[in-house]
């Protein structure tokens, strides 16, 4: 997975400005339950996107 996979999310973060916490693979392959080589392979990963814009809340006065 890792040499396939890894270059792919670490360009996915640079892309969309994100930092990837944890990722795996899941789905069929992961499980063992097809071949090794198999056509699709699943990754799920969690990942935090840092936010570049500060928003303002003006409180009317009372």
């Amino acid at each position: 997975m890792q040499n396939s996979i890894k270059p792919k999310l670490e360009e996915l973060a640079q892309q969309h400005n994100i930092h990837i916490l944890y990722a795996c693979e899941s789905g069929c392959r992961a499980w063992g339950s097809l071949r090794q080589i198999a056509i699709m392979m699943y990754v799920l990963f969690m990942f935090i996107r840092w936010i570049s814009i500060w928003l303002l809340i003006i409180l009317p006065h009372i």
